[in-house]
């Protein structure tokens, strides 16, 4: 998977096929971290289910690209305020935009950002405590 960052809250992700993943930035400054694995992840989610929707109406998905552009928000805490996705897919007929679209809002990432997720958040202290058994 490729991932090129253009700003603090705005990247592109691309060959999905590709083994592991290459990330480059635009601007030197800028450095890949848990907003941009975050929102990557959303990225890898919808295309997942528009490569399964791809195979129904044989379509294929070799040249969808996604970017993405997120900003925050202060209340009520410093969060995620909105993710705006755009998605590049030459290869989806026009006729089949609109389902396409209710494919990429199915994706398990895109649900669970919509209705919330419950955390349940823990610090353990004993030495062995977390730690996966070998």
């Amino acid at each position: 998977m490729k991932i090129v960052l253009h700003n603090d809250a705005d990247l592109s992700v691309s060959h999905f096929h590709q083994n592991g993943f290459d990330i480059d930035s635009v601007d030197p400054q800028v450095h890949f971290g848990a907003m941009h694995l975050f929102v990557a992840s959303l990225a890898w989610c919808t295309y997942a289910v528009l490569a399964s929707y791809g195979q129904r109406i044989d379509a294929a998905t070799d040249d969808l690209s996604i970017r993405l552009r997120w900003g925050y928000v202060e209340r009520p805490h410093h969060r995620l305020g909105r993710i705006d996705m755009a998605i590049h897919w030459p290869q989806v007929p026009e006729s089949r935009l609109d389902a396409a679209m209710r494919a990429a809002a199915s994706c398990t990432l895109h649900n669970s950002l919509q209705h919330g997720v419950e955390i349940d958040t823990s610090i353990e202290r004993a030495a062995d405590a977390g730690k996966l058994d070998a």
